[in-house]
C-alpha cells in the first residue's frame, strides 16, 4: 500500500563508508554500540560469511540466509530478490513471513524500495514505510524496511529485503551489518550458481549421451520421432515442439511429429526459406527469436506463440530436417539451450539415417525374399516329377541341393525313343533368381527338339547356341548321358563340365545317390570350347560293342565303362600359374551340388523299381511300445493334482492314441494357434500382408508376458506382431492381431475346419469377460488336429505354411520343448493361467515327426502343470525315437 503523504526526512540513504563508522543520515534513531558489542558482531559476521560461502546448492544458500541474518538483527519478514537480466525483473527467490500469492509476483528495475535500491547501487533504510510513495506493500501490517543490494564487482545480481512491523526497529548500524553480510552473500550466489551450472551440464551432457545410446537402437521412424520428442523434453521443458523433414524432390518440410501440451496437432508443410523453420533449414543454422512479433519470417502456424527456437539437424554438411521449439514466453530459450539441442539434433540425424536405412534394407529384403520364393515356385514347377511313361527297365533317382537358398541348376530325363533315356543334367554361374530363371530357360531349350532321334537331341542339348542377353551374363555348362537298356548302348556329351554320371548296379543306387550328393560342389570351367563338326569333335563319344563278345559279356562290360573321360577333349593346356589365376578369378562361380544316378537293370523289360523305404517294426512289437507309452502317459496324469487330457498323432502313419483328447480345457494362450492360422490364411487371401505396419494402440495393451506393454507407441509390421506373439507369448500384440484379423472369421475359420469346439471368445488379459465366461476353449484333439492341418500346409500356400512353422519353430523355453533333446526341431505353443497349463506342437523327430497336444487344469501346484507336460513330452518322444531308429526286429540303430 502507498501513502501520498511523502516526507524525506524519514528516509535514510546509507552510502559507502567503513561498516562501523557514521552514516549521513536525514533522520536517526540512535543505537548504542558498545566496543565489545561491536567485536561480538565482527566476530559473528565472519563466522556468518564464512558458513555462507560455504554452501554450494542455490536452494539450500537461499534457505540458511535468513537464519544467519536472523543472528544480526531481529525482524518479521525477509525476502531475497534475485535479478533476471534478461527481462530487467526481480523476482523472489526465497522469503520468511510472506504470503504464497507473492513468489509469483515481479518487480520491473526501479519499481518499489527494492527496485530502486537495486537500480541505485546503495541500501535503503526507511523506519515508515507510510510515508515512502516508492513502497509496494507485499506483506501487510509491516512498517520499517531495510533494503541492501546485492553487489557482485559492482554488478547487481539481486537484493536483501528485512521488513520489521514496529516503526523505527533499524538503524544504521544494522544496515551496516546486512551491507557487509551482503557482500558474502552475493558472492556466495554466484558461487552456487556457477556450480549449478556446471552440475546442470554435467547432467545435460550424461542426458545427451543416454540418449544418444537409446535413440540409436530406434530403428522405426514414427517411433523414433516420438522417442526424441520425449527425450528433449528431459533437457528442455517445451510448451510445442515439432521435428520437420526435408523432402528434396518436393522442396519443402514436412512435418513428421507435432506436439503441443502434450497432445499430437496437425502442422502444414513450409517451403524451405520460409518462416523460421524454413530459414533454419536452407541455411543451416539455428534460428533463435525472443520475440516472433518482431521478427518478419515468423509465419504464424500455432496461436500464442511468443518466442522460438529452430534447430537444424545436420549429417555430412546436409540438412535433413529441424527440431521447431515454441513457448507462449518471452524470451523462453536461452544460448545454453541452442548449445544442448545442436548437439541433440546432430545424434538425431544420425538416428533418422540409420532408420531410413533400415528400412530401406528392409523392403529390399522383402522384395528379394519374395523374388527368390517367386523363382523356386518356377523352378519347382519345370523340374521333373518323374520318368517318362515309355520308358522301362531303368530306375532313376536324383537329389537337388542348392548351395544357397535358390541354384542355378536343372535336370530333366528325355525319352526320345522307345526304351531310351537320356539324362540331362546342366548348371548356369551365379546363383539366386537370375540363375534360378535363366536355368529354367535352358532346359526348355534342351526339352525342344523331342520327335527328333536320340543322336539329335543330344546333339542339340550340347550345342545348343541361346543368344539371347542373359546368355552373355552367365557362363553355362550341360552334361549329358544316352542310355539304351536293350542294346547296351550309351552315349555321352559334355559341354564345359566334368564328365556325366556313371552307370551303378540296380541295387546301389541309393547308396550312389547318397555318395555322388555329397561330392565337391562344381565351378564353371572357363575357356572350354566345343570345336569341329563331327560327334568325336564335338565332345560326343560312342561306346561301339565290343566285336566277338557274346550280348551278355558286352552288357557287363558296358557297365563298366565310364563315359567321357576327357581323352578326346581339345582344350588348350595351360601352364600352373595361368590355372591358379582362373580358379581364383571364378571362385564366386560356386555350383549346386547335383547328382544323377543311372541304374540300368541286368535285363531289359524289368519295371522301374522304387527305392525302399526305410523299414518299420513289426505291428505285434509297435503294439507293445505304443502301449508302454500309453502306461507312462497314465501315470503322469494321475500324479497330477489337476486334470490332464492329451492326443498323440504319429504323422508317419496317422494312428492316434490319448485320453480325455475330446474333453474342453482352457487353452491359455495356446488358442494362438487358431489366431496365427486365420493370419495366413488371410494373407493367402490378399487381406492381410505380413510387411503391413501397423502403430500399436494403447488400448491393446496388456500386461502377462511380452515386452510390448512397456513400450510407448511403437509401430511394428505384422510379421514382427505374430513373431512376438509365438516366441514372447506378447499379449499385446495378440490383441492387435486379432482386432487385425477380427475374431468372427477366426471362430468361422476353425468351424468350417470341424474345430467346433476351438473359440476365441476375448481378448488376452480380458478378466471382465474371462469372470463372464467367455473363455477361449479347444480340446486335446482339436489342436493336435490344427497342427496337422498346418503340417501339411492345407488350405495355405507353401510360402505361407513354410513361414507359418518357422515363426511356431522359434526358440523358447516351453514344457514340451523341454521334454526333446534340444537338436530336434519343435513347432508349438504353449498356455499359461492360473491352475493352467498347455502346449502342443509338431516333433521333428526324424524319419517320425509326431503331433503333440496336452492340456491341464484344476492345478494346485502352479508348475504342476508345466512339470506334467514336460513328462509326457519325455514319454512320448523316447516312443517316436524308438520306432524311428529300430529296424524291423527291434536292433536300435543309432
Amino acid at each position: 500500500m502507498r501513502n501520498s503523504q511523502y516526507n524525506p526526512g524519514n528516509i535514510f540513504h546509507v552510502t559507502d563508508g567503513p561498516s562501523t563508522g557514521p552514516f549521513p543520515l536525514t533522520g536517526s534513531s540512535d543505537v548504542d554500540r558498545t566496543a565489545p558489542r561491536e567485536q561480538e558482531m565482527l566476530t559473528t559476521l565472519f563466522d556468518l560469511g564464512r558458513q555462507v560461502t560455504s554452501v554450494l546448492d542455490l536452494d539450500d544458500l537461499l534457505a540458511k540466509i535468513p537464519r544467519l541474518i536472523g543472528r544480526l538483527i531481529s525482524f518479521d519478514a525477509f525476502a531475497v530478490y534475485l535479478l533476471d537480466d534478461k527481462r530487467g525483473e526481480l523476482r523472489i527467490a526465497y522469503s520468511v513471513g510472506y504470503p504464497e500469492a507473492t513468489s509469483a509476483m515481479r518487480l520491473r528495475l526501479g519499481e518499489g524500495l527494492v527496485g530502486a535500491a537495486v537500480t541505485g547501487g546503495e541500501p535503503i533504510l526507511v523506519n515508515d514505510v507510510t510515508l515512502d510513495r516508492r513502497y509496494v506493500s507485499l506483506v501487510p501490517g509491516m512498517a520499517s524496511e531495510v533494503v541492501v543490494p546485492l553487489l557482485h564487482k559492482a554488478r547487481p545480481i539481486g537484493a536483501l529485503n528485512v521488513l520489521s512491523h514496529r516503526r523505527d526497529q533499524f538503524g544504521v548500524a544494522d544496515v551496516a551489518l546486512v551491507r557487509q553480510f551482503a557482500a558474502h552473500v552475493a558472492v556466495a550466489l554466484v558461487n552456487a550458481r556457477l556450480f549449478e551450472r556446471s552440475r546442470s551440464d554435467a547432467d545435460a551432457f550424461e542426458t545427451l549421451a543416454e540418449i544418444g545410446r537409446e535413440v540409436a537402437a530406434v530403428l522405426d521412424l514414427d517411433a523414433l520421432f516420438e522417442r526424441v520428442a520425449q527425450l528433449t523434453r528431459r533437457l528442455i521443458d517445451y510448451r510445442t515442439f515439432g521435428i520437420l523433414l526435408v523432402n528434396e524432390e518436393q522442396g519443402d518440410l514436412e512435418m513428421k511429429l507435432a506436439v503441443r501440451y502434450g497432445e499430437k496437432v496437425q502442422v502444414p508443410r513450409v517451403r524451405l526459406g520460409e518462416g523460421l523453420v524454413g530459414y533454419a533449414a536452407l541455411h543451416k543454422e539455428p534460428v533463435l527469436v525472443p520475440d516472433v512479433s518482431e521478427d518478419p519470417r515468423y509465419i504464424q502456424l500455432v496461436p500464442d506463440v511468443r518466442s522460438e527456437l529452430v534447430i537444424p539437424m545436420l549429417l555430412k554438411d546436409r540438412c535433413i530436417g529441424v527440431f521447431d521449439l515454441e513457448s507462449p514466453e518471452l524470451d523462453a530459450f536461452s544460448k545454453r539451450d541452442v548449445e544442448i539441442l545442436t548437439l541433440l539434433a546432430s545424434q538425431a540425424a544420425v538416428a533418422i539415417e540409420n532408420a531410413r536405412l533400415y528400412e530401406a534394407v528392409r523392403a529390399n529384403e522383402v522384395r528379394l525374399e519374395k523374388e527368390v520364393r517367386f523363382a523356386q515356385r518356377v523352378q519347382t514347377a519345370l523340374l521333373p516329377a518323374g520318368l517318362p511313361k515309355r520308358l522301362r527297365g531303368v530306375e532313376v533317382a536324383a537329389r537337388f541341393a542348392p548351395a544357397r537358398e535358390l541354384g542355378g541348376d536343372f535336370h530333366d530325363y528325355l525319352a526320345p525313343e522307345s526304351n531310351t533315356l537320356v539324362v540331362a543334367v546342366g548348371d548356369v554361374s551365379g546363383k539366386g533368381v537370375p540363375a534360378a530363371l535363366y536355368s529354367v530357360f535352358a532346359a526348355e531349350l534342351v526339352r525342344g527338339p523331342l520327335s527328333a532321334s536320340a543322336r539329335r537331341v543330344l546333339l542339340h542339348a550340347l550345342l545348343l547356341d541361346l543368344r539371347s542377353e542373359a546368355a552373355h551374363r552367365h557362363d553355362r555348362e550341360l552334361r549329358a548321358s544316352l542310355s539304351d537298356p536293350v542294346l547296351a548302348r550309351r552315349l555321352c556329351a559334355n559341354r564345359a563340365a566334368r564328365r556325366p554320371a556313371g552307370l551303378v548296379p540296380r541295387l546301389d543306387v541309393r547308396r550312389s545317390l547318397v555318395r555322388a550328393s555329397r561330392r565337391r560342389p562344381l565351378r564353371v570351367l572357363h575357356g572350354r570350347r566345343v570345336r569341329g563338326d563331327g560327334p568325336e569333335r564335338a565332345g560326343v563319344h560312342r561306346r561301339a560293342p565290343a566285336r566277338g563278345r557274346s550280348p551278355r559279356a558286352r552288357t557287363a562290360a558296358s557297365r563298366r565303362r565310364r563315359c567321357d573321360r576327357g581323352r578326346h577333349r581339345r582344350v588348350p593346356r595351360r601352364r600352373g600359374a595361368q590355372r591358379r589365376h582362373d580358379r581364383g578369378r571364378h571362385q564366386d562361380h560356386r555350383m549346386s551340388r547335383v547328382a544323377i544316378v543311372v541304374a540300368l537293370s541286368v535285363t531289359a523289360g524289368i519295371g522301374v523299381g522304387a527305392i525302399a523305404s526305410s523299414s518299420m517294426p513289426q505291428n505285434a512289437k509297435a503294439d507293445v511300445l505304443r502301449e508302454h507309452v500309453q502306461r507312462q502317459l497314465r501315470d503322469v496324469a494321475s500324479s497330477f493334482d489337476g486334470v490332464m487330457g492329451y492326443d498323440v498323432v504319429d504323422l508317419t502313419d496317422g494312428r492316434t492314441f490319448g485320453a480325455l483328447q475330446d474333453d474342453v480345457f482352457p487353452t491359455a494362450s495356446s488358442i494362438k494357434l487358431a489366431l496365427i492360422y486365420e493370419l495366413f490364411k488371410q494373407v493367402d487371401e490378399g487381406r492381410i500382408a505380413l510387411e503391413d505396419v501397423r502403430p500399436l494402440n494403447p488400448a491393446f495393451k496388456v500386461g502377462g508376458s511380452g515386452v510390448l506393454h512397456e513400450l510407448t507407441t511403437p509401430s511394428l509390421s505384422i510379421r514382427d506382431y505374430a513373431t512376438l506373439m509365438v516366441v514372447l507369448s506378447d499379449n499385446t500384440a495378440t490383441n492387435v492381431l486379432i482386432d487385425a484379423v477380427q475374431m468372427t472369421r477366426v471362430n468361422d475359420r476353425m468351424t468350417a475346419l470341424g474345430l467346433g469346439h476351438t473359440k476365441l471368445r476375448r481378448r488376452m488379459m480380458d478378466r471382465e469377460a474371462a469372470l463372464r465366461g467367455d473363455e477361449n476353449v479347444s480340446t486335446p484333439a482339436e489342436l493336435a488336429k490344427l497342427l496337422q492341418i498346418m503340417y501339411r500346409g492345407d488350405g495355405l500356400t507353401p510360402a505361407s505354411r513354410d513361414t507359418l512353422i518357422a515363426i511356431l519353430k522359434k526358440s523358447k523355453d516351453t514344457p514340451l520343448r523341454r521334454g526333446v533333446p534340444p537338436n530336434v526341431d519343435v513347432a508349438n505353443k504353449p498356455g499359461d493361467l492360473e491352475g493352467v497349463a498347455t502346449d502342443a506342437g509338431i516333433v521333428y523327430v526324424k524319419n517320425r515327426p509326431y503331433v503333440l497336444a496336452v492340456m491341464t487344469s484344476y492345478a494346485n501346484d502352479g508348475g504342476g502343470g508345466a512339470r506334467a507336460i514336460e513328462a509326457a513330452s519325455r514319454a512320448v518322444y523316447d516312443y517316436f525315437h524308438k520306432l524311428a531308429s529300430g529296424g524291423e526286429l527291434g536292433r536300435m540303430i543309432r
